[in-house]
């Protein structure tokens, strides 16, 4: 009967990490961009959009690529332009799936084919309301630089805590450059953000096996 009974729990366990797991899926549309076409990422894109800028005769965008991919086929390539500081950025607008106070893992596969000095990219989220106005930004420490290998992929990831009462989000990739530096193209390729799974069901799972072998060894003895 007890043996029946912790297989139970254990499936029940089971069942709801597997549920939390499910739960805890890719909200991005197109994540390797394999869907749109070779095309610059331009303002208004769906479901990416970007650009770039921040200096006088600088700016920056990016644009859709066959010529380098993780997987399967695509990825996008962001670049700066100008003798000045500059950015360029790729983002996409989520409405909805976010909960505010709940921790999100944002990554994606970077690789770079040149030199970009002290150049760097990371990602950024902002935080969005029931309207769409921005309540909160969140910027990773995790970033992709000169120290990775050229002409390999690299994984970076971080986790960002969205802001109390945020429904949706702006994930962005932001690839910066210093003033005057002449640097390379970045890509980027199967981006992703989704929530951290809490470890509640486990969490739950071992407190009731263990609570079960002890009553069963009281039994015993």
């Amino acid at each position: 009967m007890m043996r029946n009974l912790i297989l139970a729990i254990l499936v029940l366990g089971l069942g709801l990490v597997g549920l939390q797991a499910q739960a805890s899926a890719n909200l991005l549309t197109d994540p390797g961009f394999d869907t749109q076409a070779v095309a610059e990422i331009n303002w208004g894109t769906t479901p990416w959009w970007g650009g770039g800028g921040g200096g006088v005769s600088s700016g920056g965008g990016g644009w859709v690529t066959a010529a380098q991919s993780q997987s399967p086929s695509h990825s996008a390539t962001l670049f700066t332009y100008g003798g000045d500081w500059a950015y360029a950025m790729a983002a996409q607008t989520l409405t909805s799936g976010i909960v505010g106070g709940n921790q999100y893992a944002v990554s994606a596969y970077f690789k770079r084919t040149a030199d970009i000095g002290t150049a760097t990219a990371n990602f950024k989220v902002e935080w969005l309301n029931l309207v769409g106005t921005t309540i909160g930004t969140s910027v990773s420490t995790a970033k992709f630089d000169n120290t990775y290998g050229a002409n390999s992929w690299n994984l970076i990831s971080d986790n960002l805590t969205a802001t109390s009462g945020a429904v949706g989000a702006k994930y962005e990739i932001i690839y910066n450059k210093a003033a005057g530096a002449a640097v390379g193209d970045i890509f980027i390729d199967d981006t992703n953000i989704d929530v951290v799974p809490e470890p509640t069901s486990m969490i739950l799972l071992g407190t009731g096996i263990l609570g079960l072998f002890g009553i069963s060894r009281k039994k015993r003895s």
